[in-house]
């Protein structure tokens, strides 16, 4: 089995974020009895394996985010989005950094290419047939810059999906430790919210950058 730099960082950088945030609270509710004493003196005798442990546990953790966020986190936010990614350029509904101007054309070309006719309004299924074989189209006749940038911009909207599904446990989380540990942890809750924000609005940045590129060169 292989492992490639992002699908290491894509796990371990949500996957350490989610798991700073269950250890801080864990802290702050035994760190100063005698039983969190005793363990913290424990751990510290073994610090050197307990940063592999850590290191591993933080990547599982990253594993399960990720297939929390391609099979909750995903729908959900394309149904508050108003559609698929494609469904959205399709209806010429882009964000401001992801106009696409010649959207028609684009889809006309590559709708009589697929489907071998011209259709005035295509299904939500037959979109998701025509992402599928643009994406094809790309892979086989694109030239390498084109498939390396189209990899580029994949990597890209997973790496935010996996870290808006981290973001959205960790504000769970954080609602917790704000009853459990104590209303200061509300700071954290607020800076999460805020990165959270951030994060989403990249996300649907990278998802229409990434289908845009891909009809454009299928194109």
């Amino acid at each position: 089995m292989k492992f490639s730099a992002f699908d290491i960082i894509s796990k371990l950088v949500p996957g350490s974020l989610l798991l700073a945030i269950c250890l801080a609270i864990l802290l702050s509710l035994y760190m100063d009895s005698q039983f969190g004493k005793h363990y913290i003196e424990v751990l510290k005798s073994f610090d050197g394996l307990l940063t592999v442990l850590v290191t591993l546990l933080a990547y599982l953790v990253g594993y399960v985010l990720e297939a929390i966020g391609s099979l909750l986190i995903e729908p959900i936010v394309w149904r508050i989005w108003g559609g698929w990614p494609i469904e959205l350029l399709y209806k010429n509904k882009p964000t401001k950094r992801t106009t696409f101007p010649q959207y028609k054309k684009v889809f006309n070309v590559l709708t009589k290419e697929y489907f071998g006719e011209d259709k005035e309004i295509l299904s939500r299924d037959e979109l998701d047939e025509l992402y599928y074989f643009s994406s094809e189209t790309t892979r086989r006749h694109g030239s390498e810059e084109q498939n390396s940038r189209q990899q580029s911009y994949i990597e890209s909207y997973v790496f935010s999906r996996n870290v808006i599904a981290g973001l959205f446990i960790s504000i769970i989380v954080s609602i917790i430790g704000v009853f459990t540990v104590g209303y200061y942890w509300i700071y954290s809750l607020i800076l999460l919210i805020v990165i959270f924000v951030i994060v989403y609005i990249r996300l649907k940045d990278r998802s229409l950058y990434q289908v845009r590129n891909l009809l454009n060169s299928a194109y």
